[in-house]
């Protein structure tokens, strides 16, 4: 049997995880094979001590999950690897899926591409080189033949019975600092987003969604609280799906957590119409459960936009949905775009009236968004025809880099959209505060504390909810300011200049300085909960 290493580059837009759900499927499959495992999550800061590590293994495979944001580095530490270790290189994930065979063209250093969903693929991959066994009928495969021709078998049909696959395999020594598990209780989008490369299940024969068992997905979560993990980001594209039956599971899902009496909290991603008056006390229940954060696709708010989009949710959809969100009072995790290659000024102002209105101004990031074009997308191919990208856009290219149609519009994403980076800003600003309210907030409701601790706790909330409403109107002026600026210039070099300094007197250290209080704030109460044996989120 053979060593296999299991990597991600964790770089540009691939934030920092130590468990990556495709990584540990894929490893379940091998080591139910008897393979041996392990996982490299390779950052920037540690990637030399990583790729020591990963050369003392001595794999004879190393794969890697590949994502727009993370191939170049990738190759480049592919190239590192190989010029120490006498392997093979596999490529999976998004953009291998759809680009597999340019990257081969290109490539040298990579071995193999798997297409689409890699469980059985990787594992029967590895079987026929290891018993010398022809690569032709091995389906989903990007290989090259002895000619060194790049060939693309079949497809693999889409997994159906996802009950059959082993449970995802996680490392007891790489666990003890996983704050949550990635959990999966389906596969499969039955939305059709323009930007959203998701669709690649559309490429193979079978089912789009398909969905485990309640009882299988229990048994998964029952297994992480052994190994001590109570908190699950469900990675459901849209946990709501398919339609009236999705209402049936996620009240089955609720019911069967609450008859375990499992003490867990969770996130999963809604579309914004599902999130209706009508479905209010499915919500609730789901929160009753243990259902911490929410994830919603907004994207735009004017209807522009959320036609080059193709979103089914209108902009009084989305509004409906965040008023709803808002008034539970569970966190919610913003999808916002702010900028396309077709905005206008006028959407531009729309959005950030919609953002204003609905109280998601104080995450400047929804400012500074654009949108992203993905391999294998409709507005990939959108812009090709239009000629806003070229022909050979792929891998290669700035996922942001196409023209504007509005000159003005490009000059103001030019400085929005290094505005994070600039200044250092955390794109998570008062989303961990607020989760910590929130779930506090539902351990008081079942276990009432001392007035004085209930006193300190209210103080704190409303300064968290001050200070979001001083930032909302801040970022919100900032930038229709900015909108006042670029829409009068002549020249950029000019609104450049005047702009910075704006940016200066509105924003400066502001996004810091609130941040840090809320922290000490967040670290007093804390330390007064202690001194009480109060018990509050963690």
């Amino acid at each position: 049997m053979s060593k296999i290493a299991l990597c991600m580059v964790i770089c540009g837009k691939v934030y920092q995880s130590h468990d990556h759900l495709g990584l540990s499927s894929i490893a379940g499959e091998l080591v139910g094979k008897d393979h041996e495992v392990d996982f490299f999550y390779i950052s920037e800061k540690h990637e030399k001590q990583i790729l020591k590590e990963i050369i003392q293994y001595q794999p004879k495979f190393v794969g890697f999950t590949i994502y727009s944001a993370n191939i170049l580095r990738s190759l480049q530490i592919s190239e590192e690897i190989k010029k120490h270790i006498d392997c093979f290189i596999i490529f999976g994930g998004p953009t291998p899926t759809f680009e597999g065979k340019i990257i081969l063209h290109n490539e040298p250093v990579v071995d193999y591409i798997v297409k689409g969903e890699g469980e059985i693929i990787f594992s029967q991959l590895i079987h026929k080189i290891e018993n010398n066994l022809p690569l032709s009928d091995c389906e989903g495969l990007i290989w090259r033949n002895k000619k060194n021709d790049v060939v693309e078998n079949p497809p693999s049909p889409l997994l159906d019975r996802l009950d059959e696959l082993p449970f995802p395999y996680r490392m007891k020594k790489k666990i003890s600092n996983v704050v949550h598990f990635n959990l999966e209780t389906s596969r499969g989008c039955l939305a059709n987003c323009s930007f959203c490369n998701s669709k690649y299940s559309r490429l193979q024969s079978g089912k789009i969604w398909r969905g485990k068992s309640i009882d299988r997905v229990i048994n998964e979560i029952e297994d992480s609280v052994k190994k001590g993990v109570k908190r699950f980001n469900i990675v459901d594209l849209s946990f709501e799906d398919p339609g009236l039956r999705g209402k049936k599971r996620m009240l089955e899902f609720v019911e069967a957590i609450t008859k375990k009496k499992l003490q867990i909290n969770y996130t999963v991603h809604f579309r914004a119409e599902f999130v209706t008056d009508y479905n209010l006390s499915i919500i609730h229940k789901m929160i009753d459960s243990g259902m911490s954060k929410v994830s919603l696709g907004i994207e735009a708010g004017n209807s522009n936009s959320l036609k080059v989009y193709n979103k089914i949710a209108s902009v009084e959809d989305n509004r409906n949905a965040i008023k709803i969100i808002n008034n539970i009072g569970i966190p919610a995790i913003h999808g916002f775009i702010n900028f396309n290659p077709y905005s206008s000024i006028d959407d531009l102002l729309e959005n950030a009236k919609f953002l204003y209105d609905c109280q998601w101004a104080y995450r400047i990031e929804n400012f500074c968004s654009s949108v992203q074009i993905f391999p294998g997308t409709p507005l990939k191919e959108q812009l090709i025809n239009h000629k806003l990208i070229p022909d050979d856009f792929c891998y290669k290219n700035d996922l942001c880099g196409y023209t504007f149609l509005n000159k003005k519009v490009y000059w103001l994403n030019k400085v929005f959209s290094t505005l994070l980076q600039r200044k250092g800003i955390d794109i998570d600003f008062g989303l961990y505060t607020h989760s910590f309210l929130f779930e506090t907030s539902e351990i008081f409701k079942k276990f009432p504390v001392p007035e004085l601790i209930q006193d300190a706790f209210d103080n704190l909330k409303t300064r968290f909810y001050n200070i979001i409403e001083e930032m909302s109107l801040n970022h919100y002026r900032f930038f229709m300011d900015s909108v006042r600026l670029v829409s009068s210039s002549e020249s950029y070099e000019k609104f450049e200049r005047e702009y910075f300094q704006l940016e200066k007197e509105l924003i400066g250290d502001t996004i810091h300085y609130y941040n840090a209080e809320l922290e000490k704030s967040k670290l007093k109460f804390a330390w007064l909960c202690k001194k009480n044996n109060v018990a509050i989120a963690t």
